[in-house]
């Protein structure tokens, strides 16, 4: 889907009812993108950390999904088989999505996304207690901003729709081992994704290159392209407890994200830009903008819950859990750049110039979500959950996941 596609579902680009301009409008703009592109990034990962967590009781072999299945003759394991494993690989189907969307607290934009993604895993089985196993996702995003209502500032532009979409190619590792009282998982992830970015907006105080007539309005898209790559690692240990057929679990986790954008250039798209003045210039007001960088250092307490209900035709694990996250560490977007090309205007390049103070992310926030898993008689394993980002300031977002597992 190209971004012409994408922004179909923005706000309908209408250019004459934007009259309310603002010189720094591209810059706000692009600030936006870059936060969009970074929070792709570090989503993606966390569809892997999300996949690692919710994955562990999928395996068969947690104590208390092992208990239901011998009591209903439904995992097919016998005394004989070796370390009490009936079998030692396991292949994974797993798919993703999230919708969210932002309140900027840049002048006059906000930003909505989707996010989908798929990820095939292979696991295998160390022991009845252990296993590791690897995992390759790929995912893509896409969102669009537009101007708030109440957007009443004046000055030389003003940006009416901004669009980005994106893709992810990420590789993970992932472990884990639990026994009847405790658990430690890990998951290490590395990938490189593409941005593609698409901004219309109204330029005023351009010159006819010809008869030098100073233009009250000149619409005009600008386009991009850049590259990025990510990294994760995500480690945590919990504590088991049972009362029948519940188990409670107190975890703990530290995680490590940075996801880096390299510096793009941005180029005047002609064929949606007729009569441009200066169709040379990169774009009366196409930016330059430096690399970006986003570094994430977190903590995690969160409390999690399972009910087993065994029946002759699986035995179905409901799950429901609650994380705090506190965030020791967050570089968030500082934004450095310069006007790509201006030949003619009201605006210098100099006076444009400059570099936005970083935004600073929440520092606290939580997580809440439920699923269930199903170990069919066959030995396929089925799970679907959902997750809400609650307490981010300006931010909201849902994540629903499902997936298939069957075990050799």
């Amino acid at each position: 889907m190209s971004l012409s596609d994408a922004v179909a579902s923005c706000p309908t680009i209408d250019f004459s009812e934007n009259s309310n301009l603002d010189p720094l409008s591209p810059f706000n703009s692009d600030l936006d993108t870059i936060d969009l592109a970074s929070a792709a990034g570090l989503r993606t990962l966390e569809f892997g950390t999300n996949f690692q967590r919710r994955s562990a009781n999928l395996s068969g072999q947690n104590p208390l999904i092992v208990a239901s299945n011998q009591e209903s003759d439904i995992s097919g394991s016998a005394a004989g088989d070796e370390d009490g494993i009936s079998s030692r690989i396991g292949l994974l189907v797993s798919a993703f999505g999230a919708t969210g969307d932002e309140q900027s607290i840049n002048p006059g934009a906000g930003i909505d996304w989707d996010t989908t993604a798929t990820a095939l895993s292979i696991d295998y089985a160390l022991s009845s207690t252990s296993f590791v196993g690897v995992m390759l996702g790929a995912s893509k995003v896409s969102g669009c901003s537009a101007p708030k209502d109440n957007f009443t500032t004046t000055g030389s532009v003003n940006v009416v729709s901004n669009d980005v979409e994106g893709s992810f190619d990420v590789f993970s590792f992932y472990g884990i081992h639990e026994n009847d009282t405790y658990y430690i998982d890990g998951i290490v992830s590395i990938g490189s994704g593409e941005f593609d970015f698409r901004r219309a907006q109204t330029v005023n105080g351009l010159r006819d290159e010809d008869s030098f007539i100073l233009l009250d309005r000149v619409n005009e898209v600008i386009v991009a392209e850049t590259n990025s790559d990510l990294v994760r690692a995500s480690f945590a240990t919990g504590l088991k407890r049972q009362y029948r057929q519940f188990e409670y679990s107190p975890y703990t986790r530290l995680s490590y994200a940075q996801v880096s954008i390299d510096g793009y250039r941005e180029q005047l798209d002609l064929a949606n830009s007729p009569g441009h003045p200066a169709p040379g210039s990169g774009g009366g007001f196409a930016l330059r903008l430096t690399d970006q960088e986003v570094e994430s250092l977190t903590t995690g307490v969160g409390f999690g819950s399972t009910y087993v209900i065994s029946t002759a035709v699986a035995v179905v694990s409901l799950k429901g859990d609650f994380e705090w996250i506190h965030e020791f560490k967050d570089t968030s977007s500082s934004l450095r750049g310069s006007l790509a090309g201006f030949s003619q205007g009201t605006v210098s390049n100099a006076a444009v110039a400059q570099r936005f103070p970083e935004r600073q992310l929440d520092s606290d926030y939580f997580y809440l979500g439920g699923g269930a898993t199903a170990v069919l008689r066959s030995g396929l394993q089925l799970f679907a959950n959902l997750q809400s980002l609650l307490g981010y300031e300006n931010v909201s977002e849902t994540y629903l996941g499902a997936g298939i597992r069957y075990e050799f």
